[in-house]
């Protein structure tokens, strides 16, 4: 219900409904998806858009549909693209005085899809390992690796992703800093102080006005979603962190073969 209100109120955290599907909690995600759409029916109650319909609709044909047409340019939405640090207007950033709309957006779009396999790889790769010592308790589960894993992918993949939604990276950043204080994972301590830096790089107040435009224009923030996600990924596929929970047990893929502790 928690994770439908979150789509309700931002849409790319829909995303956890995939996750619940792929790993069989069917009644989850319809529960998910029913709060999702019912709560976006609420401003209804309030008042109708200027055109008639509901907000639900006008938002999807007014706003997300026209801004992930191809012959618009990646990262369009009703911000400064300096200000979005999602794929879309990274790519934008980098490519877009050099290649077409339609090109970047099919690049674009062609990596998240990479991205979502890499994911679901790293996922059946890593299902069903235990830990190997008592004391690897401490150590996150295979499936807040696979969960902080997918909050990443929301939003790397939203089609506007700015500083204030960085909040829920704590998921990530802490999962991977268990695993470099308690685990002994130097990959993860690596991981953990790039992406600090990269966080400090983008603290205006730290570096001054000059600096920090210069680290947001070259999608600093970005790049640290994606070294988090990277981290997320080599630990779920490594079996780095604790089995994956007994409700999560199950995949679309149960014949996959699972690997022994040890």
């Amino acid at each position: 219900m928690l994770l439908g209100l979150a789509a309700a109120i931002k849409g790319p955290p829909l995303i956890f409904a995939a996750y619940l599907i792929w790993r069989c909690r069917w009644s989850a995600a319809a529960v998910m998806l029913i709060v999702a759409v019912g709560v976006g029916f609420i401003p209804d109650l309030i008042g109708s858009p200027p055109d008639g319909g509901t907000w639900l609709q006008y938002s999807w044909t007014r706003i997300v549909v026209p801004s992930q047409q191809l012959t618009m340019p990646a990262g369009t939405w009703f911000s400064a693209v300096i200000y979005n640090q999602s794929l879309n207007a990274a790519m934008q950033r980098w490519f877009g005085a050099t290649v077409e709309p339609r090109t970047l957006k099919l690049a674009t779009y062609s990596i998240m899809l990479l991205m979502l396999a890499v994911s679901l790889a790293a996922s059946m790769r890593g299902q069903g390992i235990g830990p190997r010592s008592p004391m690897d308790a401490p150590l996150p589960s295979q499936t807040a690796l696979e969960l902080a894993a997918t909050m990443l992918l929301a939003l790397i993949f939203s089609p506007m992703t700015g500083l204030a939604h960085y909040g829920v990276l704590i998921l990530p950043a802490f999962c991977l800093a268990r695993l470099a204080l308690i685990g002994n994972r130097r990959w993860a301590l690596a991981t953990v102080l790039a992406v600090l830096a990269i966080a400090l790089a983008a603290g205006k107040d730290l570096v001054g006005s000059t600096a920090y435009t210069a680290a947001m224009w070259a999608g600093a923030p970005f790049i640290g979603l994606v070294i988090l996600w990277l981290g997320c990924i080599v630990a779920t596929a490594c079996g780095q962190g604790l089995a994956v929970l007994p409700s999560l047990s199950r995949s679309l893929l149960p014949w996959w073969p699972r690997r022994q502790p040890g």
